[in-house]
């Protein structure tokens, strides 16, 4: 008898092994199938929409590069870093393709290629502490966080992007390429995010406080050292522009409002924020029932972390660009109150030190110096939001209930933050204010082909290309008055202005930085699109503008072209006074 209990015995156990290692493997499917579903459900996001506006700018920038402008001394705008670094792939397209046709689907591509490549630094970091499978979703959450929902490369993505690239380099820091990593991340997210460089210094403290007596001196200069190596970009575009054209840079910041305000917009931040999330009071309650709870109950806990992605599930009523980027703001500050479930773990601690707390920083410094105020705390807030996750899943986890059943936990609260990103992205298309089903048009050709659009908007760049294409030449130089970003791409040649995004059309916007440009470059605008909207507006350009030194060509309802048929050199000068 006793023999026969010791067969049943170990046949129970192996029973008992068998289903554990097929629930496990049910959980590692469930979750390469979820990123799978996000990889291609992404992929085909890109198709859908067009915007003439913001994301034009963005992919006109590196174009304009690549057609012989050079940056600092051709474009003044500070959102052409980030088209630099990528100007060496779009001068392959261009060289490859011989026009801009699908340049804008590109572009989108590399944006799915750096969130993708992103996501993977983060899994790389996250494994250490978590399993694979938890660590592949955190690393999705990447995919799906696309400020405002254009899918591009800009100072927005690529900022918040190399942020989150320096954060978790530093979390994986044991080695010196580590910490170099982090300082080179952290220069390009500065480079592209200027308002970042304050992020610069919470790193050294962070290090020198966290890390071992005999290694902080080490991490920390190769830290510095990639920092530098970073700093090299501007500063070669600055030699090779010259000072006179860098000096031009700040004249022309000078002509946009400031966007910072002191305590006031400090104030302004919270209330925006209070105001942007419906049901911010349940978020300050679940903070201070986690608080209540670790003090008295932390096993029990554990259990209720899957009630506070629940609470930001409240957002799917009307999910869109701008309340995914204030959903993102809200789970990060959960972090703090998730932490001191997890505090004793080690990987927790560099979590908090090292991608949580700059984030924070980094939210607030977004937040306070841009002109969306709250809204754009998500920019640096990302990587806390990402901590903030993995918080929870580490506290799952280790929570003192069955593997299998842990590791649901874990993967249902990253899919409760991941899908209504996911469903998000569907709803809202930047520059294009209609549902999914009313893209039902293809643009067939042109810097928008492959996009699909409604038919009035397919209709507006077809009557561009048909009408005002074939009368602009290979070696004209294009104005576009004023906020129609789109322009300079439908042209297909060098703009003939110092920026491709003037600051707004007003009566009193200072246009000298513009008139000095031509002075000093003698790159006059030979043909000129002048928005309808814009004549109104009284600005001081338009006198000019409208005056002998251009002949109307043709009119597009919205827009007219003019031909320039006169200097502009005597004209700019009476203009300027």
């Amino acid at each position: 008898m006793q023999d026969t209990y010791s067969v049943d015995e170990t046949a129970g156990a192996a029973n008992a092994h068998r289903s554990k290692a097929w629930s496990v493997n049910l959980v590692s499917a469930a979750a390469i199938m979820a990123v799978g579903a996000i990889l291609l459900l992404s992929w085909m996001r890109l198709f859908l929409g067009v915007d003439l506006t913001d994301e034009s700018f963005y992919v006109a920038l590196p174009y304009r590069f690549a057609l012989g402008d050079v940056p600092i001394r051709d474009e003044q705008n500070l959102a052409q870093f980030a088209g630099i670094l990528i100007l060496p792939l779009v001068r392959l397209y261009v060289w490859i393709a011989g026009a801009t046709d699908g340049i804008v689907l590109y572009v989108r591509h590399l944006h799915l290629v750096f969130t993708a490549l992103v996501g993977w630094v983060v899994f790389l970091a996250a494994r250490r502490a978590l399993h694979w499978r938890h660590a592949l979703l955190a690393g999705a959450l990447c995919l799906l966080f696309v400020p405002f929902n254009i899918h591009s490369i800009s100072y927005n993505t690529m900022g918040s992007g190399f942020l989150t690239v320096s954060c978790f380099m530093a979390m994986r820091g044991e080695r010196r390429a580590a910490w170099a990593l982090a300082g080179l991340a952290l220069g390009l997210a500065i480079l592209v995010y200027p308002t970042l460089a304050p992020v610069a210094l919470v790193f050294p403290v962070v290090l020198l406080l966290a890390e071992e007596r005999s290694r902080r001196w080490h991490l920390l200069a190769a830290y510095l050292a990639g920092g530098l190596l970073a700093a090299l970009v501007p500063a070669w575009l600055m030699l090779r522009a010259g000072y006179d054209a860098t000096r031009a840079v700040v004249n022309y910041l000078m002509g946009f409002p400031a966007h910072s305000g002191g305590v006031e917009k400090l104030r302004l931040v919270v209330t925006t924020f209070w105001d942007g999330v419906p049901h911010v009071s349940w978020l300050l309650a679940a903070m201070a029932a986690l608080l209540a709870w670790h003090l008295f109950r932390p096993r029990a806990l554990r259990f209720a972390l899957l009630l506070l992605p629940l609470l930001l599930f409240a957002w799917w009523y009307k999910p869109n660009g701008t309340d995914a980027l204030f959903e993102i703001s809200a789970f990060a500050l959960l972090g703090p109150f998730v932490y001191p479930l997890v505090r004793e773990q080690a990987a927790a601690r560099r979590l908090l030190y090292f991608v949580w707390l700059p984030s924070f920083i980094a939210g607030l410094v977004t937040a306070w110096s841009s002109s969306n105020g709250a809204t754009n705390a998500c920019i640096g807030l990302f990587p806390a939001a990402v901590a903030t996750l993995l918080f929870m899943q580490l506290a799952v986890v280790n929570a003192p209930i069955p593997a299998p059943r842990g590791d649901w936990l874990a993967v249902g609260i990253a899919l409760l933050l991941l899908v209504p990103f996911l469903q998000g992205g569907y709803q809202d298309y930047y520059g294009d204010p209609v549902r999914r089903w009313q893209l039902t048009e293809r643009v067939p050709a042109g810097p928008y082909q492959g996009l699909y659009t409604h038919p009035e908007r397919l209709e507006l760049l077809q009557k561009f290309e048909q009408q005002l294409r074939p009368l602009i030449r290979p070696d004209d130089r294009v104005l576009v008055f004023n906020d129609w970003a789109a322009g300079y791409l439908l042209a297909g040649v060098r703009p003939g202005v110092n920026s491709a995004w003037l600051p707004p059309a007003s009566a009193t916007a200072g246009r000298e930085p513009t008139l000095e440009y031509w002075r000093r470059t003698g790159n006059e605008p030979t043909v000129l699109l002048l928005m309808k909207q814009t004549e109104a507006s009284g600005d001081p350009l338009l006198p000019l503008l409208r005056g002998p030194a251009f002949a109307p060509v043709a009119d597009l309802g919205f827009a007219t072209l003019r031909r320039r048929v006169a200097p502009l050199t005597s004209g700019s000068q009476a203009a300027a006074q």
